[in-house]
């Protein structure tokens, strides 16, 4: 985008100077004929005045008379109706040309005509000789290019952002980085995006949701349904066949309760984007660079390892939301080395962090940390391991 901008930007440059180069030119041309025009007129009402004069006194016009008025780029024309007339040419003097300039004044019984041709007094614009055109052109072309290149680049730039908030919204990230642009086209992308991860957060939220009210609303009756059977089947009081039958409808109870949790984990486990997922392998070894580039710069490392199910296919934006989240906590000067392992489970995705510097704390005030809350809003959970600076994370698999 940014060459294509700047190529219109130096050709439009370049366009407009021809233009006004074109306007100049004709511009001075006409002033330069009509001052050269006013010049010729002058000068033969001044041979007009002395031939006058002289034919008064008696002289006849002729060349010899006609001579002295004679100027090296022009032409002097006496003419009488009835004889041949008198031509005088000087030796610059080109009557032919296309710009010539002519004047006309009564001299005696005849007319004459002064003619010069302004091919020498006003070069056509582009054609002059030396190099000063193609100077101009090349200077206006450089500084047309540089100046085309900062306003590409600026224009560019919330484009660029732009693109890459697309692409990590594709990935299934709800949190963009999105420019605040004065280009009304930037904005309203800018407000779409938005939209749209407002949109899939919201997805989420209604799914866990969704999942808790109907954990909360099937399973409780199950449980208390189960213990009543349960109390009904060792009740010694009870028949023979009301035993059995308590026993039949317990089996059958806890049946219902399994599906319900298999229906509740199939609904948790559904791709949050349809061709977003990749394989675990492959997201651990992205985090993995980029953990150790941003690390590096507090001069820190990080050791990683892929456990369990390597191929587990997980939808990455929302992973990378709590890696970014863990990776705040952990990037600071004066920190320890980090080793982050992710274990591939059939049902979920667990992170085991060792380096955090207060792990505890995203325990105590889960709602109040930015870890907390990207991994309360996937629906998972944080706890910690017995090392003080160990934090094991819980992610559904989505």
């Amino acid at each position: 985008m940014r060459e294509r901008l700047t190529a219109a930007f130096v050709v439009l440059t370049l366009t407009l100077l021809l233009i006004a180069g074109a306007v100049r030119g004709f511009a001075v041309d006409t002033d330069v004929r009509e001052r050269e025009s006013a010049r010729i007129t002058d000068e033969v009402a001044v041979a007009s005045r002395v031939l006058d004069a002289e034919v008064a006194d008696g002289a006849e016009v002729d060349e010899i008379l006609l001579r002295p008025f004679l100027v090296a780029d022009a032409q002097m024309v006496y003419a009488v109706p009835g004889e041949q007339p008198i031509v005088l040419t000087g030796a610059e003097a080109d009557p032919g040309a296309a710009n010539a300039v002519t004047a006309t004044v009564p001299v005696a019984d005849g007319e004459l005509t002064m003619t010069r041709g302004l091919d020498s007094v006003v070069p056509t614009f582009g054609t002059s000789s030396g190099p000063a055109g193609f100077a101009i052109f090349l200077l206006a072309g450089i500084a047309a290019g540089v100046v085309g290149y900062g306003i590409s680049r600026a224009m560019a730039q919330p484009f660029r952002r732009l693109a890459g908030a697309a692409s990590a919204l594709g990935r299934g990230r709800f949190e963009l980085d999105l420019p605040h642009s004065r280009i009304p086209e930037a904005q309203a992308i800018a407000t779409a995006l938005e939209v749209s991860a407002a949109q899939l957060r919201e997805r989420l939220e209604r799914e866990q949701a969704f999942a808790l009210h109907a954990s909360h609303v099937l399973r409780t009756p199950l449980t208390s349904l189960r213990i009543r059977l349960e109390e009904l089947e060792s009740d010694r009081d009870a028949t023979e066949e009301q035993r059995d039958a308590a026993a039949a409808c317990l089996h059958d109870a806890q049946r219902i309760d399994e599906v319900t949790g298999e229906l509740l984990e199939i609904s948790s486990r559904g791709a949050l984007l349809a061709g977003a997922q990749v394989p675990l392998y492959e997201l651990a070894t992205q985090a993995a660079q980029r953990w150790a580039d941003v690390l590096d710069e507090v001069d820190l490392t990080i050791t990683g390892a892929v456990e369990g199910d390597i191929a587990l296919p997980v939808t990455p934006g929302p992973v990378e939301q709590v890696l970014d989240a863990l990776l705040d906590e952990v990037a600071r000067p004066g920190g320890h080395d980090v080793r982050l392992v992710f274990v591939g489970e059939e049902t979920r995705l667990r992170l085991d962090l060792t380096g955090a510097p207060c792990p505890a704390r995203l325990v105590a005030e889960p709602g109040t940390t930015r870890v907390g809350l990207q991994v309360a809003a996937l629906g998972g959970r944080v706890e910690t391991r017995p090392d003080d600076r160990a934090v094991r994370v819980h992610l559904p698999r989505r």
